[in-house]
């Protein structure tokens, strides 16, 4: 069960490079798009064939429901708490 050591590594790994700590956090994020993407367009070549419309309007739902899971994420929140967390100097206040 997470606590405040796997918080705090988590923090720190945010603090030494952004796009790790971020990545660190869901790694198979980027891996589980990249196939939904792919299915999405391997859909709307199938499918072309039958209604063009319905194929792209199937598409363009389909990638703002991509975009939807990524924003849900709570990357930005994570990084205002990394700089919280880097200010702060005593080990009571990141403890909080």
């Amino acid at each position: 069960m997470p606590g405040s050591a796997f918080t705090a590594e988590k923090l720190d790994t945010l603090e030494n490079s952004l796009l790790d700590g971020l990545f660190s956090l869901d790694p198979l994020l980027l891996i589980i798009e990249l196939v939904n993407v792919l299915s999405l367009f391997a859909l709307y070549v199938a499918l072309n064939r039958v209604n063009e419309s319905f194929a792209l309007v199937g598409l363009v739902l389909g990638m703002i429901a991509l975009i939807a899971v990524i924003v849900s994420r709570p990357f930005a929140e994570l990084v205002y708490l990394r700089e919280m967390y880097s200010s702060a100097t005593d080990e009571a206040i990141k403890s909080r």
